[in-house]
């Protein structure tokens, strides 16, 4: 879990802000389905971030259009897979700042699992 926090002080030109995250990848977990048959065992990376009733979607960014002065606080995570995962393709914990644009991740560590050693 992580929780970003920014404050503002002056209307902003941008429409919403992306939350300043970690996020851990596997190129094998993205050509697995998004849907599992049990959230106890889940079989591989899902993120987690609020959900916004209003619009029935998950919130992946903050509206700032009507905000000028405070403090705002995101809150996001990752669930993992209690499962043994092999996989020949490295796993990478990416880092994206807060910003206006969330393109901006960057590889803070790769490396890949030793098979022989029980996850």
């Amino acid at each position: 879990m992580g929780i970003s926090q920014t404050k503002i002080s002056g209307k902003m030109n941008v429409k919403e802000l992306f939350p300043c995250l970690v996020s851990f990848q596997n190129d094998d977990w993205y050509e697995m389905p998004e849907n599992f048959k049990s959230p106890k065992q889940p079989n591989r990376t899902y993120g987690i971030m609020p959900w916004n009733p209003k619009y029935e979607q998950f919130h992946s960014s903050l509206d700032i259009t009507e905000i000028s002065n405070g403090t705002l606080t995101f809150a996001t995570g990752t669930l993992f897979p209690k499962t043994n995962f092999i996989s020949d393709k490295p796993f990478r914990f990416m880092y994206g700042g807060m910003g206006n644009w969330q393109g901006s991740y960057f590889t803070i560590y790769q490396g890949k699992l030793n098979p022989d050693y029980h996850q």
